[in-house]
């Protein structure tokens, strides 16, 4: 139980999908179980099982793109309307921005904003340094905050250089602050 938002958090990372992230923290955690005489230091089973939850979302996603590509047909994205200032839209905007991320990227994300993990519970399921986890968080936030700068700035052709400024700005610190998110509508 103290490692499912963790493991679930990798598998979203990954599917961009929570019905498939379920389905694999179920098989990581039943994998895991299966082989737990296999695991050789019990102080980094989080990761282990984080590992196992990374590989077989890989596996799944290969084999969806198997079926993909010999059906030839493509998978549609995710609704591009013009988004309503509503917190609803805003959140689905925010979601579909942390899913264009690549996976390394929204794999930090989620496992800092949505499993609630620390930047060095985040280091030792990565098997990375503290440092290279706080890098790789900041460099993700300023790329999800790029992103959706450059969606904002869109909307904001209209009005003037000083607006678009503070609203660059404003993105940017919002960017940075460690907030609590999560990805329930």
């Amino acid at each position: 139980e103290r490692h499912i938002n963790g493991v679930y958090a990798v598998a979203l990372a990954r599917t961009r999908n929570h019905s498939d992230a379920e389905d694999i923290v179920q098989e990581a955690f039943v994998k895991a179980y299966v082989g737990l005489d296999t695991l050789r230091d019990p102080g980094k089973f989080g990761g282990w099982v984080a590992s196992i939850a990374r590989n077989a979302a890989g596996q799944l996603l290969v084999r969806r793109k198997r079926e993909s590509d010999s059906m030839d047909t493509s998978s549609a994205l995710a609704d591009a309307n013009a988004p309503d200032p509503s917190r609803e839209e805003l959140h689905a905007i925010l979601r579909d921005e942390v899913n264009e991320l690549d996976g390394d990227a929204r794999e930090i994300l989620l496992l800092h904003y949505f499993a609630g993990y620390s930047t060095r519970e985040i280091a030792e399921r990565l098997d990375i340094t503290r440092d290279a986890a706080l890098k790789r968080l900041q460099r993700s936030r300023e790329k999800l905050a790029g992103n959706i700068i450059d969606q904002l700035e869109g909307a904001l052709d209209t009005r003037s250089a000083d607006v678009r400024k503070h609203t660059r700005k404003v993105v940017g610190a919002l960017a940075a602050v460690s907030a609590p998110w999560t990805g329930k509508k």
